[in-house]
C-alpha cells in the first residue's frame, strides 16, 4: 500500500487525504505508515476482532461514510465488469486495455445519464415568478398590448393572455 500512496504522490504532486480499503490490509502497521505519508483519514478496517479503541475509531461518521463511499465503488465496479465488458479486454496490450475501460465507462455513463433523462420528476416544477413591467411599477399608464407580463423563467407551460380592460 505504501508504495502505491508514494506513486500517486510523485505522479499528481499531491498526498491523498483519503485511502481506503478492505480488510485484507488492516493492520495497525500500515495505518502508522499511511499516517507517516501524510495520508489524513486511512478507512481500513482491521482484521479479527477490533479493541475498544479501535472500535469507536470505526463507528466515527467519517470513518463510516467513507467506508460507504468505498462499498458503493465495489457494487460499481461489479455492475461495470458483469454488463459493460470489464470482465475481459478484447483488446491486446495495455493501451488496448485502456481504450476497452475508456469505452466501458463512456457506455454506461450514456445509460445513466439517458434513465436519468427519461425519469419523470418527483415533484411539479416550481412555477415561472412573474415580474412586473418598469412602467407598471412607475404607476404610468400602458396600452393593453404594453400591459402583459413578463416572466423571469421565461414563458409559464400554459401561456394565459390578461384579460382586456373595457
Amino acid at each position: 500500500m505504501e508504495p502505491a500512496i508514494k506513486r500517486v504522490a510523485r505522479r499528481t504532486g499531491l498526498k491523498p487525504r483519503t485511502v481506503a480499503a478492505d480488510r485484507g490490509y488492516g493492520e495497525a502497521g500500515v495505518d502508522d505508515a499511511l499516517h507517516n505519508l501524510g495520508v489524513r483519514n486511512v478507512v481500513i478496517p482491521r482484521k479479527g476482532r477490533p479493541t475498544k479503541a479501535r472500535q469507536v475509531e470505526e463507528h466515527r461518521r467519517a470513518f463510516r461514510r467513507h467506508l460507504k463511499w468505498r462499498t458503493g465503488c465495489e457494487g460499481r465496479i461489479s455492475s461495470l465488469k458483469r454488463g459493460y465488458g470489464w470482465d475481459r479486454s478484447r483488446i491486446d496490450t495495455t493501451e488496448g486495455a485502456r481504450i476497452w475501460v475508456g469505452h466501458g465507462v463512456l457506455t454506461h455513463n450514456l445509460v445513466k445519464i439517458s434513465a436519468l433523462a427519461s425519469r419523470p420528476h418527483s415533484r411539479a416544477a416550481p412555477r415561472p415568478i412573474p415580474v412586473v413591467s418598469d412602467q407598471r411599477i412607475a404607476g404610468q399608464t400602458t396600452t393593453p398590448r404594453e400591459d402583459r407580463t413578463e416572466w423571469a423563467a421565461g414563458p409559464p407551460r400554459r401561456m394565459v393572455t390578461p384579460a382586456r380592460r373595457s
